[in-house]
């Protein structure tokens, strides 16, 4: 497997000569760089990567009634299990709390717990400030001009994976006619 890190760079002069494949890499490069920081800072409270994006979600959608586990996984892409499952282990050490919602018994709620309020606060304090860094760059009125392409461009992005995902479904697996001879004598 290839490990990826956020630290490295292009060496100097090596960067793609056209627009749009800057862009291609720049997005993931930055991907790379958030999920490193989450990872960061899920070890620095004793937690992994996986669990302290799961209680920024938290803290991000929560209004006061609780975060529904289907729009928490629908954020970080993730299935709704994987969340629940993680949520039950934070559950046990007070990082969340779990709530069946009013109006629907089936619905598990998840807000923060006791314990998450003093032990992420310098977790938020640092991604304030991170975040000023990205307003600075981009200011919030023109923000949603960016986000817009960004949405489209990732939806482009799963639709040709469905596109490859379907069509490798469709075609048989193709053997090398090397191994082919060799397994038809």
């Amino acid at each position: 497997m290839v490990k990826y890190s956020a630290d490295s760079e292009l060496p100097e002069g090596r960067v793609p000569s056209k627009p749009s494949a800057t862009l291609f890499w720049a997005i993931p490069s930055l991907n790379v760089a958030l999920d490193q920081l989450m990872r960061r800072w899920g070890a620095s409270v004793a937690l992994s990567g996986p669990q302290c994006k799961i209680l920024l979600a938290i803290s991000d959608l929560d209004t006061g009634g609780g975060v529904p586990v289907k729009d928490i996984s629908r954020l970080l892409q993730v299935d709704g299990s994987f969340v629940s499952s993680q949520a039950t282990a934070m559950t046990r050490d007070g990082w969340i709390a779990r709530m069946s919602s009013q109006t629907d018994a089936r619905v598990v709620l998840l807000s923060l717990g006791e314990a998450a309020g003093e032990r992420l606060k310098p977790i938020l304090d640092q991604r304030g400030r991170l975040a000023g860094v990205f307003y600075r760059e981009i200011s919030p009125e023109p923000l949603a001009a960016v986000l817009q392409p960004i949405s489209r461009m990732r939806a482009a992005t799963v639709a040709m994976s469905r596109r490859i995902d379907a069509e490798r479904d469709m075609v048989p697996f193709a053997r090398s006619p090397s191994i082919d001879s060799k397994i038809n004598g």
